[in-house]
């Protein structure tokens, strides 16, 4: 487990701790929602800069992970994802679906997606203003 997952789990569980000493023994952890706004095709790339390379990463979930990790980092937000590389740009939000949609993703039991480099597919996810990955309407 890395460094930087451990001090954060250590963090939240530091305000937790602060939250029942201070007499709030009722309070809720908010989590960022993920979900993909769609599966797109990424030939000649809607979304052409690389975010983060996440093809050494075992499982779908550790992809997102990473990406959504990386993503808020750098204040992206929108970002593709395939079984390899992190994607976005810089008007990403405008040039995600240029090519259109793509039935080439995987979706996983907690509705995680994700497309594939060799089929230039992207599942697309974007940040909502509550600073949230939501779906797109």
């Amino acid at each position: 487990m890395s460094t930087q997952i451990v001090v954060k789990r250590q963090k939240r569980q530091e305000k937790s701790e602060a939250l029942v000493a201070s007499g709030l023994t009722k309070f809720f952890i908010l989590t960022e929602v993920w979900k993909a706004v769609g599966c797109y095709q990424n030939r000649g790339r809607a979304l052409g800069e690389t975010v983060r390379s996440v093809g050494s990463q075992k499982g779908l979930n550790k992809k997102l992970n990473d990406c959504k990790e990386t993503a808020g980092q750098k204040g992206i937000t929108v970002f593709g994802l395939d079984d390899k590389i992190c994607w976005s740009g810089q008007n990403a939000a405008n040039t995600y679906d240029m090519f259109g949609a793509s039935g080439q993703c995987k979706t996983n039991k907690r509705g995680n997606s994700m497309g594939y480099f060799a089929s230039e597919s992207i599942a697309v996810y974007k940040k909502d203003n509550n600073g949230r990955f939501q779906p797109q309407n």
